[in-house]
């Protein structure tokens, strides 16, 4: 499995068709390999950019499952378009709330809703409050508390 977060720099506007063709062929090469490459972005306006999109359609194209995350409208209205979402469906993903998305696996699409326990919580959280808690925690379970 590979794993690709903030993909968008290597795809988008501000980078080169060889990096861009290269992070494509990966995509292709890892799946028919039977393996998994995941790729994240935030900036789907950038994704999109380079060679009028052709690395982040052919990305898209070639991901089995997708799973869409809240998006403000105009991204939306991308999406819309790249994957032939219903109206309804857009609307959706416009008013999805955190941790809640729609999940694409070939014509099939499904409202997910993902829910993490208070370990995973924990260790993947970067609210600055959750985080002096753990460190308050810590230094009182170290004895070290004042």
């Amino acid at each position: 499995m590979i794993i690709l977060d903030e993909l968008w720099p290597i795809i988008g506007a501000g980078s080169n068709s060889d990096a861009a063709e290269y992070i494509l062929e990966l995509f292709k090469t890892v799946r028919g390999l039977g393996g998994s490459c995941i790729g994240a972005t935030q900036d789907l306006h950038d994704f999109f950019a380079l060679d009028n999109g052709k690395f982040g359609k052919g990305i898209i194209n070639n991901s089995r499952i997708k799973i869409i995350l809240p998006m403000e409208e105009d991204e939306a209205m991308r999406v819309k378009d790249v994957l032939g979402l219903s109206d309804e469906e857009t609307m959706q993903i416009i008013r999805n709330k955190r941790g809640e998305g729609l999940l694409c696996a070939g014509h099939n699409r499904v409202s997910v809703a993902f829910q993490s326990t208070k370990l995973e919580y924990d260790n993947i959280t970067t609210q600055r409050s959750d985080l002096e808690k753990q460190a308050k925690l810590r230094t009182k379970q170290n004895g070290e508390y004042k």
